[in-house]
């Protein structure tokens, strides 16, 4: 039997590495797509739970702008659903930390997320100078 010529080989089969290989097939490319697990998908994975279902990895998508998994996740008619930041923040002690600053904190720094900054700096420099 003659060896197989592929002009590119996919190692996991994860949300990148399944959208490397569709977007190189699609481009024409003939793609070897190569998986460890019985199972694609990677850290994302639903399995039965009592009467429901229950998430055991990956199950948030982060941004709807520029983002190929919202995208995919519209184009394939998933149930996508906004989650509030309204989250309560604990310290490691236990005591409860001020979730308000926190909250805004959050908030802010997922609006500046679309605006980097034109020249690279820390993180912390950004939203500080922001």
């Amino acid at each position: 039997m003659a060896p197989l010529n592929y002009d590119t080989i996919v190692v996991g089969m994860g949300p990148s590495g399944t959208m490397a290989a569709t977007t190189l097939a699609k481009a024409g490319k003939r793609v070897l797509a190569l998986e460890a697990q019985d199972r694609i998908g990677g850290r994302v994975r639903t399995v039965p739970f009592g009467d429901g279902i229950v998430e055991l990895g990956a199950e948030w998508i982060h941004g709807t702008e520029h983002s190929r998994v919202y995208e995919l996740a519209i184009q394939n008619n998933v149930t996508v659903l906004s989650q509030p930041l309204d989250y309560k923040m604990y310290r490691s002690d236990g005591s409860e930390a001020d979730s308000a600053l926190v909250n805004d904190l959050l908030t802010f720094s997922l609006g500046v997320v679309d605006e980097p900054p034109p020249e690279p700096e820390p993180l912390g420099q950004y939203i500080t100078r922001r």
